[in-house]
């Protein structure tokens, strides 16, 4: 069946590649590694991929690093020593390597801005990406200005503020100094009220956010719509979109139950992360470093595009999109590329 769906070990076998693949039990996150290490069954892999528990991950790139072999590590880790480590390929960066990245393509994607920022006392949880993102807008000569939320919670004051904030030959852009679902909850209704309440003497604009904002969706996704929303992600997959529907459709198949709805998506994060990774070391062998970024590949949720730290430390996955909801009712994935 032509339309069927494989899993990643499926598609790269029809493709002509073949695997032996290992697994290993690395026990509870207190427990060390140290055993498993010793006996001597990882010596000669081509890659590693895990291990499940921060705790571990340390052990784990040393004994990568004393053999030379790629450790692919899928979670966020914090881990200073392990970014110094030239074997380690780091799935979900931290938000410090992703901020700059995601304000580098807000100004290329926006550069005729005007950002309002909205700033909510109360639940404030973006201090870092907002000082980031001011830097740039400075740098590239962009306005921008402060207000608080509570001038913007009724579809009055916020038709009398941006009324005098906002510009008809720019990009208005009001962008929330907190992701916390309250926040947006709190937001929206006035910024799509007062579009009703006076269509043609306030300028256009469009609401900038956050990660979160995908889990916040299922609730506020139609006003989402009627303001023209953007957010930044590093992640992102949609049943509307063809290859999430039928991975869906063909993990129920398999295993007899349903993705679990938490973001990420683990089964999809593994499925990107294995495809990906298991077809460039086939491809580069000890050349994938070299030749990381040349893979192509569609990803299910989790895109990819890797970067190496300072002083020849570990490779990072910097992958950005932005998703945008727009007044059409349609949502649009947009991929800067590489």
């Amino acid at each position: 069946d032509e339309e069927r769906n494989f899993l990643w070990s499926e598609k790269l076998k029809n493709a002509g590649y073949s695997f032996e693949i290992n697994t290993y039990d690395s026990g509870h996150k207190g427990s060390s590694l140290n055993n498993l290490l010793a006996t001597g069954n990882l010596n000669d892999m081509d890659l590693i991929i895990g291990a499940m528990y921060p705790e571990h991950n340390k052990e784990l790139a040393k004994f990568a690093q004393k053999h030379d072999i790629p450790l692919v590590i899928p979670f966020t880790n914090k881990d200073n020593e392990l970014f110094r480590n030239p074997m380690t390929y780091f799935i979900n960066a931290p938000q410090s390597y992703i901020i700059p990245e995601v304000s580098e393509q807000f100004v290329n994607k926006f550069p005729n801005a005007n950002v309002v920022f909205v700033e909510d006392t109360i639940k404030s949880n973006k201090r870092e990406f907002i000082a980031e993102l001011t830097d740039k807008l400075d740098i590239n000569g962009l306005s921008h200005t402060t207000i608080p939320m509570s001038s913007i919670t009724t579809p009055e004051t916020t038709l009398i503020t941006l009324k005098e904030l906002l510009k008809d030959d720019m990009e208005n852009i009001i962008i929330p100094t907190s992701s916390d679902a309250q926040t947006l909850n709190n937001l929206l209704p006035s910024l799509v009220q007062a579009k009703y309440i006076d269509t043609l003497d306030i300028a256009d604009y469009k609401l900038f956010g956050y990660p979160e904002w995908q889990i916040h969706a299922k609730d506020t996704k139609e006003q989402l719509y009627e303001v023209d929303t953007y957010f930044y992600t590093t992640f992102y997959s949609h049943y509307s979109m063809p290859e999430v529907s039928k991975f869906q459709n063909d993990y129920i198949r398999r295993y007899n139950c349903a993705i679990q709805n938490i973001y990420p998506k683990y089964g999809m994060l593994g499925y990107d992360t294995g495809y990906y990774m298991l077809l460039a070391i086939s491809m580069y062998g000890k050349e994938l470093p070299d030749n990381i970024n040349e893979v192509g590949y569609t990803p299910i949720q989790t895109g990819f595009h890797f970067e190496r730290t300072a002083g020849w430390g570990g490779l990072i996955n910097k992958k950005i999109y932005f998703v945008h909801y727009t007044r059409y009712y349609s949502i649009e994935k947009i991929d800067f590329g590489e």
